[in-house]
């Protein structure tokens, strides 16, 4: 399989405070990335280093090629709660074309012309997951993608998960749900900065 990222040596404080120390891992076609922890142990810095949405004070990320589609599912919602389904969808589709095909996989041709604001946890998971998607990124990038979300959206957006893997993406993630860190031959822990190889019960 082809390595699509190589993560070196990174580092990200806050003041005096180091939030990452020397984290390194490489992630290849095909493969899924986990990362698990406590709150507030850098997960979602991590992620949003990996995403470009922050910059490390040391280390480097190296992508294949030099640049890559990445796609990005932050915790919290990212989208902008008083527009429509389908303003959403626009700020990350090239055209109409592919705002269509991404409402069609979502199921989200219905309720193209609701707003946001007036829909359940569930479905507005599902529209931030298809922005995230809509460029047929190489390398998936989501935050405890399915949080708080009932059995039925679990699994679609697992669905989700295993259909990029197959089709020869990239998943990273962080979870603390034993069925998505199973996605992943070798989760990783991070402890206080530290990056760890996950040895907890899965059972």
């Amino acid at each position: 399989m082809s390595t699509l990222i190589q993560v070196s040596n990174l580092k990200k404080r806050y003041g005096s405070f180091e939030v990452l120390q020397d984290i390194s891992f490489a992630g290849s076609a095909g493969e899924c990335v986990c990362f698990t922890g406590r709150n507030g142990c850098g997960k979602s810095t991590l992620l949003s280093l990996i995403a470009g949405v922050d910059r490390p004070d040391g280390g480097e990320i190296v992508f294949a090629g030099g640049r890559i589609r990445r796609g990005y599912l932050p915790q919290a919602n990212p989208l902008i709660l008083s527009a429509s389904v389908r303003d959403n969808l626009n700020l990350w589709c090239a055209d109409k074309k592919q705002l269509m095909a991404a409402a069609d996989r979502f199921d989200l041709a219905s309720i193209l012309k609701k707003r946001v604001s007036k829909l359940s946890g569930g479905m507005k998971r599902r529209v931030a997951l298809a922005c995230a998607m809509a460029s047929d990124p190489r390398i998936l990038i989501m935050d405890e993608p399915t949080a708080g979300l009932d059995i039925e959206y679990k699994e679609s957006i697992r669905k989700e998960m295993r259909e990029h893997m197959d089709r020869g993406g990239l998943l990273i993630m962080v979870s603390h749900e034993a069925e998505e860190i199973r996605l992943s031959e070798n989760p990783f822990l991070l402890d206080e900065g530290i990056l760890k190889p996950y040895i907890g019960s899965l059972s």
